[in-house]
């Protein structure tokens, strides 16, 4: 049963460790309960919008950093 548990929890996903300021943490907690998401599951939510964004503004062509004009 271990086993299984083991091998359904592995994943294909990266970790991305941030160090924020706690007030901004704690809030950003009490918002994810509101909207009954866990902070990972909106944390990569709000990152795959950001990075959409940077695809339809052309700052992501080829993966290449675009710098602003």
């Amino acid at each position: 049963m271990i086993t299984q548990m083991k091998s359904a929890m592995t994943s294909s996903k990266s970790r991305l460790v941030v160090l924020i300021d706690q007030e901004i943490k704690d809030s950003f907690e009490f918002l994810c309960e509101l909207e009954n998401r866990s902070m990972s599951n909106q944390s990569e939510t709000l990152i795959k919008n950001f990075v959409e964004q940077g695809k339809r503004e052309g700052k992501l062509v080829d993966r290449t950093y675009k710098k602003p004009a």
